[in-house]
């Protein structure tokens, strides 16, 4: 299930509206509320349940930080990656995966200018290094995940040294599990794929 922010902003873009969509509620350690499991509730009856949560690091920014980079950066172009809250997203000129956020930047130091990023703050200081000269990248706020800071190269050689070796830690799945997660990634996978 989609974050409530990525699922509103997918759901907007699909043409679904918010009396299409309904954020599950949980309860402690039963999962779904008892009232959200009964026939005609109001999660059987909408096209597009949400996960309750979303990221932290894209929920931290803030409509008001689009404002004030278009002051700080008349003319420049602001996007932002869509687990934003939607209405930080329907303030900027753009917005989509890490892949098109990359796509942009590439464009923009095709065309200068200034391009101001919403999203995890250590992508926007690669793509500020790799383009610095040809345009400006900036970040939309300072927002750091620790938990993308632990991705680094070395972790990564390491990673794939393990599942080389066959020493790599494995994830076992339930019987009921498999083929829901085997289509997930297939489609994962596949939409990948159709985008080189």
């Amino acid at each position: 299930m989609p974050d409530k922010h990525l699922g509103r902003n997918t759901g907007l873009q699909l043409g679904l509206g918010p009396d299409d969509w309904h954020v599950l509620r949980l309860s402690g350690k039963n999962g779904l509320a008892e009232s959200e499991r009964r026939p005609g509730s109001a999660a059987a009856c909408r096209r597009l349940l949400l996960w309750p949560g979303c990221c932290a690091i894209h929920g931290h920014l803030r409509p008001e930080s689009v404002q004030a980079a278009r002051a700080a950066y008349p003319g420049c172009r602001v996007l932002a990656h869509p687990e934003c809250r939607p209405e930080l997203i329907g303030l900027c000129d753009g917005s989509g995966s890490t892949s098109y956020l990359i796509k942009e930047a590439e464009k923009a130091a095709g065309e200068g200018g200034t391009l101001i990023i919403g999203t995890e703050t250590n992508l926007v200081h690669r793509l500020r290094d790799r383009f610095a000269g040809r345009c400006r990248i900036e970040p939309l706020a300072p927002a750091i995940c620790p938990d993308m800071a632990k991705v680094t190269e070395e972790n990564l050689l390491a990673c794939l040294q393990g599942v080389a070796a066959g020493t790599a830690p494995i994830m076992t799945l339930q019987d009921e599990q498999l083929a829901p997660a085997r289509a997930s990634l297939t489609r994962m996978l596949q939409v990948c794929a159709a985008q080189r």
